[in-house]
């Protein structure tokens, strides 16, 4: 998922990206003092899952906006993973994704908030 990443936001320009392989990668950087006004995560990042990582990234003080991506919400309405995660203000993005969903659809939401049509 990292290569969709990358080489959606390639397109896009004045966007500050850093990726992380993991979870300590990303633990790392943190911890280095990089400061995401977003971040993005998977459900399946190795080493955490995604919804385990976002309490940690809150209880860390990290108030900017997350988004989780995944292939495993089953329904997109009162999906559990989706619901286990609402309460952090997380933005879920189902996969398979929709067409301008990314990068477009994905940079929107961590502007603004503001979640994209998704099919």
């Amino acid at each position: 998922l990292t290569r969709v990443y990358q080489r959606a936001f390639k397109i896009i320009q004045n966007v500050k990206v850093a990726y992380a392989a993991n979870v300590d990668e990303a633990r790392a950087l943190l911890r280095e003092g990089y400061s995401p006004d977003g971040i993005v995560t998977d459900e399946r990042m190795p080493g955490m899952r995604g919804s385990e990582f976002i309490p940690e990234l809150r209880a860390s003080g990290f108030s900017g906006r997350i988004a989780l991506a995944s292939g495993d919400l089953s329904s997109r309405v009162n999906d559990p993973l989706a619901v286990k995660v609402a309460k952090y203000n997380v933005g879920c993005f189902y996969k398979p994704f929709s067409q301008g969903c990314l990068p477009d659809g994905l940079l929107n939401y961590l502007r603004t908030g503001i979640m994209p049509e998704q099919d």
